[in-house]
């Protein structure tokens, strides 16, 4: 069977007729616009809204199957549908299409994380291997000094995002450290909640990937398709500093943005979208990358220090 794309492309809102009509709900609705998922033998993909998939569902097992050509010609590609969700109050449109790919092409398996209040957004290049995480968020690799760095900066303790358990394998091959063999794990909920009040966004510059061997480590990365960053700006109006945290991120949003990468540790001003932003190039939080973490800390900290968020 083929895999099937799904792109949130637009929310249409009555505010008329959820004023006349509606009982006031206070979280209708999670989907955010560009918002991707991948569907895999016609299943609902993982974080998709039950509702919204009932109403593609038909679509999407036809064009699993190679069957196409909706209603005679209806939609320029063949084997795509445009679905909206059935909220007849705030419905979402759904762009929906058969895609044919290398087998080893990996989606982004996470959503953007974007506060409403975000006027930072963090972008990295691509999450590690499942097997490498401690959890289901960005830096999610305990051999990653991303949290350690934030807990340094603004906690004054490297270790205030870190709880640790029992032993395990999480180091990674070539790395040597004191907490080599054991189990890291990050305090989810509390990093979830810091970023959330501080204001800061979260993804990645790679939307598909091909690893060239099994990490991520930057060298080893194949960019199948690069992220809409435009519609994360879209959905975070308060934002104007993006940071990228490695070489491979860099690169990929100068692609974007049309514009050359900074120095580490500096940023340059460019117009994109619908506003200036300051690109800022930090050093990778990955301890591959031949840097104390103090000296990390203090690139970070100047840049937390610039952008008014410490």
């Amino acid at each position: 069977m083929l895999k099937v794309l799904i792109t949130a492309v637009r929310q249409t809102v009555y505010a008329d007729l959820m004023a006349q009509y509606e009982n006031p709900i206070e979280h209708a609705c999670d989907i955010l616009q560009g918002q991707r998922w991948v569907s895999v033998n016609a299943q609902r993909p993982e974080g998709l809204c039950p509702s919204a998939w009932e109403s593609m569902r038909p679509f999407v097992d036809s064009l699993a199957q190679g069957k196409g050509n909706f209603f005679d010609g209806w939609m320029r590609n063949p084997m795509s549908a445009m679905i909206s969700c059935n909220d007849g109050f705030r419905p979402f449109s759904f762009y929906i299409e058969a895609i044919e790919e290398n087998p080893k092409t990996e989606h982004h398996p996470l959503q953007p994380f974007l506060p409403e209040n975000a006027r930072l957004l963090m972008l990295g290049s691509f999450p590690p291997p499942r097997e490498r995480w401690c959890m289901d968020f960005f830096y999610p690799n305990p051999q990653n000094d991303m949290w350690r760095i934030m807990g340094q900066i603004f906690f004054g303790d490297k270790q205030h995002f870190v709880e640790q358990g029992v032993r395990s394998v999480f180091a990674e091959p070539g790395i040597r450290s004191k907490e080599q063999g054991r189990k890291m794990v990050f305090k989810y909920e509390d990093i979830v909640t810091f970023c959330r009040k501080k204001g800061i966004a979260i993804f990645d510059t790679a939307q598909a990937v091909i690893r060239l061997q099994g990490n991520a480590a930057d060298e080893h990365l194949e960019i199948v398709e690069q992220t809409d960053i435009a519609a994360l700006l879209r959905q975070i109006p308060l934002c104007h500093d993006i940071c990228c945290t490695g070489g491979k991120a860099a690169e990929t949003l100068a692609d974007i943005l049309h514009t050359a990468a900074p120095k580490v540790g500096e940023y340059i001003e460019t117009a994109f979208a619908d506003r200036t932003v300051r690109f800022w190039r930090m050093p990778s939080s990955s301890r591959a990358y031949p840097l104390s973490l103090d000296r990390k800390a203090a690139a970070y900290r100047k840049m937390f220090e610039e952008t008014g968020l410490l």
